[in-house]
This record gives structure tokens, C-alpha cells and sequence, in this order.
């Protein structure tokens, strides 16, 4: 009796372990990805600046495909911050669902043959 609740309790363990992994992952992703928002952000106003200063001109496309880019990734990185504890948490509900999800999927073997 006490080595199948040791099991089951082994197996408890190591899900609970892989979905706090999967929400560690999720989080740093999202860390990432303002924090590359903001660099993209940098980038794009420092490319504006060079061109008002004469620096670096840019033809109208670029002006206006930088300009774009800048407000885009802008738009962005506030909808980012702006993420709730609860959205967050919601969001890494439904990746470890995902995740879950592809695991209990039966994949078919193939043989190769050479």
C-alpha cells in the first residue's frame, strides 16, 4: 500500500514540477520579449534621430515603414506591461494545457527502411 502512494505521489510531484517549470519558462519569455520590445523601441528612435539630424537620411518608405514600426512595437510592449497577475496566470494555464494536451496525443512509429 505505502509503495503505490509513493508512486502516485512521485508522479503528483513531478507534473506539479513540470507545470511550475512550463509557468518559469512562460515568464521568462515574457520578460524577454519587453525587454526586446524596448531595444526594438531604441533602435527605431535612434534611426528617426540620425535622420532629423541629417546623420542618415532615410527615403520616405523607410520613414514611413520606421515610424510604423515604432509605434507597433510600442503599442506592444504597453499591452505587455500591461498584463494583469490574473492574464498572465491565464496565459500559462493554457500553454501547460497545450502542452498536456500534445503529450497525450498517440504519434505513429515509423520504420525506416534502408
Amino acid at each position: 500500500m505505502m509503495k503505490s502512494f509513493l508512486v502516485i505521489f512521485s508522479v503528483f510531484v513531478a507534473a506539479v514540477t513540470a507545470d511550475n517549470i512550463i509557468a518559469e519558462r512562460y515568464n521568462t519569455r515574457h520578460e524577454k520579449r519587453m525587454e526586446k520590445l524596448s531595444e526594438l523601441i531604441s533602435e527605431r528612435k535612434q534611426q528617426l534621430t540620425d535622420h532629423e539630424s541629417g546623420h542618415r537620411r532615410l527615403s520616405s518608405e523607410e520613414h514611413s515603414r520606421i515610424l510604423r514600426q515604432k509605434s507597433n512595437f510600442q503599442k506592444k510592449l504597453e499591452q505587455l506591461q500591461s498584463m494583469t497577475k490574473e492574464e498572465i496566470d491565464e496565459m500559462v494555464k493554457n500553454e501547460v494545457e497545450a502542452i498536456h494536451r500534445m503529450d497525450a496525443m498517440e504519434y505513429l512509429d515509423f520504420e525506416w527502411k534502408n
